[in-house]
């Protein structure tokens, strides 16, 4: 059970890591945050995938512990160029940095020193750090710290809170990571708990993008849920009514004729149901996913209804202030209005 366990959650890492990076991949416009992004998600991918072969090729368990170890220490140095482009700053420093954690994953990679002989008994892994081991992959440790903090300091001077939103995502995400895999130097580190706190980084960062458009890849992301959910419902229907109904007509008749008028109707009235149920689907894909979106629409909806009831431009404005300042999160807003004599904007109402 546990073997089948630390697979399951290897495998689910895995697919989630794939999908994030997939959907990276084909978002336009490519940029440099979403190509540092795509590395991170690339050495995630490979960390989760080393795992899963830890146990499933156990004739080579020490091997694969080494790609695990290396893939590990990629995503850490990916995490710190992928930080430093999302703040948009570089410096020399970064050169020199990215080289010796390279080197250093190097020389994890070709050397056999790092831990001591693997062994997996009973789907638990039983492993040991040498000394030279700690030495090789604690500056990587050390580098993912700078990230991580770095990020908070731009959490704390970022006054968009949209954009501080996106940066709390990203540094949650990348603190489940750390604690994750500073836990395989502890007694604990027998068990895939790095591998599911990678999982669970996934789904932060796919929240993060769906809520928040981290990477600008919530159109796309939309606009194929929007349109494959219906598909594959009406798709699903279509079928599953075809098949009932032909199997229930064939007890009274097996006229082709009328399996054709059968199949006919059942695809007018698909066709029918197709855009109330696309209408649908996409009202409750923006009430989960793009709130922002949806809280207009009820806006626009509320004000409409309520400002063909009331005469008073004062009470309007103020109505509409409240509102909009209500749905977009806004700290303070204000009302003018142009003064038809002498063209001068004047203060109406604030918030």
């Amino acid at each position: 059970m546990i073997l089948n366990i630390n697979i399951i959650i290897s495998a689910l890492a895995i697919l989630l890591y794939f999908g994030l990076y997939i959907v990276v991949f084909i978002s336009k416009p490519q940029n440099d945050i979403k190509r540092a992004f795509r590395w991170y998600l690339l050495a995630m991918f490979f960390w989760s995938l080393s795992a899963i072969l830890i146990y499933t090729d156990q004739a080579r368990p020490t091997f694969w512990f080494r790609m695990m170890i290396t893939s590990g220490m990629c995503t850490m140095i990916s995490t710190y160029s992928l930080a430093r482009t999302f703040i948009k700053e570089r410096s020399k420093t970064d050169l020199w940095v990215l080289n010796i954690g390279m080197l250093l994953v190097g020389i994890s990679l070709i050397s056999d020193q790092i831990i001591q002989p693997v062994t997996v008994i009973a789907g638990v892994i039983n492993y040991e750090f040498t000394t030279f081991g700690y030495i090789v992959t604690s500056p990587v440790y050390l580098i993912v710290m700078v990230s991580f903090f770095t990020l908070i300091r731009l959490h704390r001077r970022t006054k968009d809170p949209i954009q501080q939103n996106r940066i709390m995502y990203l540094i949650l995400g990348i603190g489940v990571v750390i604690l994750g895999s500073t836990v395989n130097f502890t007694p604990l580190g027998k068990y895939p708990l790095d591998i599911a706190a990678n999982g669970i980084t996934a789904i932060i960062f796919l929240y993060a993008i769906l809520r928040y458009q981290l990477l600008d890849v919530r159109v796309v992301i939309r606009q194929g849920l929007v349109y494959s959910i219906p598909t594959i419902i009406i798709g699903a229907a279509y079928f599953l009514v075809i098949t009932l109904s032909i199997n229930l007509f064939n007890i009274y008749s097996r006229s082709g004729v009328g399996i054709f008028m059968l199949s006919l109707a059942v695809a007018v009235v698909t066709a029918l149901l197709a855009e109330p149920l696309r209408s649908k689907a996409q009202q409750i894909i923006d009430r989960l996913f793009f709130r922002e979106k949806y809280d207009s629409q009820v806006m626009l909806q509320t004000l409409s209804g309520r400002a063909a009831s009331v005469l008073d431009l004062v009470k309007i404005t103020n109505m509409i202030l409240t509102e909009v300042t209500s749905t977009l999160h806004l700290p303070r807003a204000a009302f003018f209005l142009r003064d038809e004599e002498t063209g001068v904007f004047q203060l109406t109402t604030k918030i």
